[in-house]
């Protein structure tokens, strides 16, 4: 069984994947070429084509039929164009668009007792943050900013 370590205060805590993408609702890898990466939900997908992403991915969810999990076509696309699809990028993936395109940056850390974050405005270095900032993982957090952000650019800033 193939799990992550965290070390806190000289103990070792084993989580496996599954058992944090079921306690977090976290879109799981299972059948992904990113290498168990999360890719981020239908909604921030339906967001993140709001707001122009536009970058090829090989995951994608469907506009026709309703699922939870995203479809991988091993085929590199930018499923946005169409108006049936949804890019589906992981999590990182998406966090960089935001960061490199729109100008807002995620910064995950941790207290040794759980992670936080915060979103900043690059240009104007205004910081923004979530009302509830600890969260039991790194992908969960980050999950968390790019929400945070989203709303903020369909909102207009």
């Amino acid at each position: 069984m193939r799990g992550t370590q965290a070390k806190r205060m000289g103990k070792i805590w084993v989580i496996t994947e599954e058992q944090s993408i079921q306690a977090h609702n976290i879109t799981s890898p299972q059948n992904s070429t990113t290498m168990n990466t999360p890719r981020v939900n239908r909604e921030q997908a339906e967001g993140l084509k709001k707001v122009g992403y536009d970058v090829k991915v090989t995951g994608r969810y469907s506009a026709t039929f309703y699922h939870e999990e995203p479809i991988d076509d091993y085929v590199m696309y930018n499923w946005n164009i169409s108006s049936v699809n949804f890019s589906a990028p992981t999590l990182d993936e998406a966090a960089r668009w935001l960061r490199d395109v729109k100008g807002w940056h995620v910064a995950v850390d941790t207290t040794g007792m759980g992670w936080y974050l915060f979103c900043t405005e690059i240009e104007v270095g205004d910081m923004v943050l979530p009302t509830k900032n600890n969260f039991p993982t790194h992908d969960l957090a980050l999950s968390a900013g790019i929400d945070l952000i989203l709303k903020k650019l369909e909102d207009g800033k």
